[in-house]
């Protein structure tokens, strides 16, 4: 038949356009199957300004129905997520779950390089899963039936001294950043082998977009509709990655490119969403402003434990008058989300990336400059929801045109303070 059609243009074409149809019904029937019907959410297609480039269409959350202020909207398990290293390293919560432990009751496995402890064996198992074993152990990362890799004393020694390097980078540098691109990678792998040898081994990737589904769409697809951050890493950052799976998976490592390494960096990096828990204690950064890692939380980045990538919850947009909220209030990393007022069907879910709150002391001036300025360096927007408009007093301005805080946020605070630094 291939060769029938080689030889006979008019039934290639006929097969060519199959595959241009097919292809499209994909990409085109993506959010028919995406957000799940029991979230109670859809995603539209809106226009927004493009500060410089002219207009630009951006994919949002709307209610599916009516909800009351407090009603529960849904709730999402992350696809990835991690301990901020300092909760790590305190082995205060649950490198899974994040429950908080009690110290004389987790398991704490001894071979562990992240000195990772498990309020469970349930955890512990989900963990090693997902992406634990793949990133930080030495037990064959695929099913030898699958993919027969030739494992040695040779081979398991520099796969050990991968991790190794690996770790000790995140520890001297404390960014959680590279270790959520690495178990994102690893999840990904790790659930379509998993899928492809027994379907029901999928079912231990909490939060998989295709775990509790009959979805067609992969990690990728979910992926590259997110918007993201133009990055600059590291060398040494993509380097190692690189290496990591290069050891443990073989060619691999050749197909985790530098550039698909800054992609994926800055697609966690916008859309990654502090894990904060009722009564914690603020800690407080030691470093620059423009070298803190953010994330979306509108209880502030320095009261979290950890973070995670929720797919349905990427696509909430930021306002300074949030309508909804993520709620961790059962005390692990499921987010439930939280209407904070009356929110009728059709309407754009926004929540707040930043604590919108005015602090003790602080006048609504200094509140509004300070968000603002948050928002510039860890989004690089200027944010012109209502509230901003209204406190500068000008209802009728675009806040690229105010002045009150300084040059339409110090030109979205020096582009981010000139693309984070290496971030």
């Amino acid at each position: 038949m291939y060769e029938e059609s080689i030889k006979n243009p008019d039934i290639m074409m006929v097969i060519l356009e199959l595959y241009r149809v097919d292809a499209l019904a994909r990409i085109d029937g993506y959010y028919d199957h995406f957000p799940p019907k029991e979230k109670n959410v859809s995603i539209e297609e809106i226009e927004t300004k493009n500060e410089g480039r002219g207009p630009a269409k951006v994919h949002v959350l709307v209610a599916s129905k009516d909800f009351k202020a407090g009603e529960e909207i849904y709730k999402e398990s992350p696809i990835i997520s991690a301990l901020d290293p300092s909760v790590q390293s305190a082995k205060t919560h649950c490198s899974q779950c994040m429950r908080k432990v009690q110290t004389d009751m987790t398991i704490s496995p001894e071979s562990d390089l992240l000195d990772s402890v498990y309020c469970s064996k349930k955890c512990q198992l989900d963990a090693k899963a997902q992406s634990q074993n793949f990133l930080f152990g030495l037990e064959p990362p695929v099913p030898l039936d699958i993919i027969p890799l030739p494992i040695t004393a040779d081979t398991q020694s520099a796969r050990k001294e991968a991790q190794t390097s690996f770790v000790d980078y995140l520890k001297r540098t404390s960014k959680v950043g590279p270790l959520l691109v690495a178990r994102l990678v690893a999840t990904q792998i790790g659930y379509e082998l998993a899928k492809a040898v027994n379907p029901q081994l999928a079912s231990s990737f909490t939060g998989h977009p295709g775990s509790n589904s009959n979805s067609p769409y992969s990690i990728n697809d979910h992926l590259e509709r997110l918007r993201y951050l133009q990055m600059t890493v590291p060398d040494a950052e993509s380097t190692l990655s690189r290496n990591l799976f290069k050891k443990t998976l073989l060619d691999f490592g050749e197909e985790h490119s530098t550039l698909r390494h800054i992609v994926i960096r800055g697609k966690i990096a916008y859309n990654a969403i502090g894990v904060c828990f009722p009564g914690d204690e603020t800690t407080k950064a030691t470093e620059r402003p423009e070298d803190v890692e953010r994330t979306r939380t509108p209880y502030g980045t320095s009261k979290q434990v950890g973070c995670g990538l929720y797919f349905v919850s990427s696509y909430l947009g930021h306002s300074c008058e949030p309508s909804v909220r993520p709620s961790f209030s059962h005390g692990t990393s499921e987010l439930r989300l939280i209407a904070n007022r009356r929110i009728e069907k059709g309407e754009q879910l926004t929540m707040s990336y930043v604590d919108v709150s005015q602090r003790p002391g602080e006048s609504i001036s200094a509140a509004r400059t300070r968000r603002r300025y948050e928002i510039a360096r860890g989004w690089r927007f200027a944010c012109e929801c209502p509230k901003c408009v209204r406190e500068a007093g000008k209802k009728d301005e675009s806040l690229s045109d105010l002045t009150a805080s300084g040059s339409r946020v110090e030109h979205v605070t020096r582009h981010a303070d000139q693309t984070s630094r290496a971030s």
